[in-house]
């Protein structure tokens, strides 16, 4: 058990570093879905700001059903918008529907979401629920928004909106928000939207931009500045990328800067955003090939492929750290200091050995084992052990918006259960595989 109080360790690190962090985060939806919530105000009108909320939620927590030979997910959202006096200024509800062609990265694809609201400036308090309609997963949010107060009648700049990139389907209407604030070694190139507001007299003026990323220490890193940019209109969009690949892990701030033409600043806005590199597996102590080999197998059970595939492509040093970041991401309760999935995911493991352990072969790394740490204790299990004329078998059921069940047997009467069928799909099926039980 060496190697899961070394995770436990590893993960109270990760979380008593991030809580030391700044505020100026995205939040994380707890519950069986996750989800990231990011929001960014711009220039509203009646002295209001119109505030954007972007909401980014991982497909393969959703269960998929197909429609017009697609599959499709649909997410039902209910929104609660309080201010300071618990007063409720908005309340929203909707579902929204996304289609996927090809299912076979489903793990690695995104669905996106956003709204907005007219508000004052001010600070207020957001509650988010998502629900699967399909599968009846939910997860939910409260988080405290601020928005501030953008001014039309001088140079002023909306907040910065992290973006991932543009929906090509739909063109520059439809810019898919980078919700998480994460980039790094999958995403290397930090792109982003705001706008440029001038004042009546100020049209035609020009100005220039400064773009600066400052560490955790307020050390300047990078700095990029534009050519002299023309406020042609009263609002102005501009969307830049900036390479931040050879920028190490860790918490920055991006900052705007615009200067007029006596290169006095007449307008700034910041944010802050998080990069992950490869550096960053190389924080944390070593792995042995020992215990490699042992979470190679259990990423298995619950990691995507292409996790799987980079947990594979790092050395020992670099494994350790991953796995803190893999469990930190799928902890259902991430503002807490406790991780209910990897307290789970331990607790599947011990009942697995005690349990399931055939000869020299751990109960865990067994076929029970696999399903069990995947989905945990069944719901109900059929046993027939003592069955006239048959084998010793097992069916186990999962209840959920339809029933699942796995059919394991003995089939050498040695204690060694293997999968026989079941309903899920991926898995092995067999519609005769009670001839197999059937003692001759």
């Amino acid at each position: 058990m060496k190697w899961l109080i070394k995770i436990l360790s590893l993960v109270g690190v990760l979380l008593s570093n991030i809580s030391a962090q700044s505020v100026d985060r995205p939040s994380v939806g707890a519950g069986k879905l996750n989800f990231y919530l990011d929001h960014s105000s711009f220039l509203g009108n009646e002295n209001k700001s119109y505030t954007e909320f972007y909401m980014m939620i991982y497909a393969d927590q959703l269960k998929l059903v197909e429609k017009d030979d697609v599959e499709k997910a649909t997410i039902q959202l209910k929104t609660k918008l309080t201010d300071e006096n618990q007063n409720t200024v908005s309340e929203k509800s909707w579902t929204t529907e996304a289609s996927f062609r090809n299912i076979n990265d489903i793990r690695t694809l995104v669905v996106n979401d956003k709204w907005g609201e007219f508000i004052n400036p001010g600070n207020y308090t957001l509650s988010v629920n998502i629900k699967d309609a399909e599968g009846r997963s939910e997860g939910k949010v409260e988080t405290q928004v601020e928005v501030p107060q953008i001014s039309s009648d001088k140079i002023s700049l909306s907040q910065i909106r992290f973006i991932n990139g543009i929906d090509e389907k739909s063109g520059s209407e439809n810019i898919l928000s980078n919700a998480s604030r994460r980039y790094g070694l999958l995403n290397p190139t930090l792109i982003f939207y705001y706008e440029l507001y001038s004042a009546e007299k100020y049209l035609n003026s020009i100005f220039n931009i400064s773009y600066n990323i400052t560490d955790a220490n307020n050390k300047l890193v990078k700095r990029l500045t534009l050519d002299s940019v023309k406020a042609e209109s009263k609002t102005k969009a501009l969307m830049q990328a900036i390479d931040i690949s050879k920028l190490q892990t860790g918490i920055y701030t991006f900052e705007i800067i615009i200067k007029d033409a006596n290169n006095s600043i007449a307008a700034s806005t910041k944010r802050n955003f998080e990069i992950i590199q490869q550096d960053y597996f190389s924080t944390v102590p070593f792995l042995t090939e020992q215990d490699s080999k042992i979470f190679e197998k259990l990423l298995g059970y619950i990691a995507t492929p292409q996790q799987m595939n980079f947990y594979k492509s790092l050395n020992g040093v670099g494994r350790a750290s991953y796995l803190v970041r893999f469990f930190k991401d799928i902890d259902p309760t991430p503002e807490t200091n406790e991780n209910e999935y990897l307290q789970a995911l331990i607790q599947r493991y011990q009942y697995c050995n005690k349990n399931f352990s055939w000869y020299k072969t751990e109960g865990w790394t067994t076929e029970r084992g696999r399903v069990f740490i995947q989905f945990g204790k069944p719901d109900e299990v059929e046993y027939h052990n003592l069955d006239m004329g048959a084998r010793p078998y097992e069916i186990w059921y999962y209840q959920g918006n339809r029933e699942i069940y796995y059919v394991f047997a003995d089939l050498l009467g040695n204690g060694q259960y293997t999968l026989l069928h079941s309903n899920k799909e991926g898995e092995i099926t067999n519609s005769k595989w009670r001839e197999l039980v059937i003692k001759f």
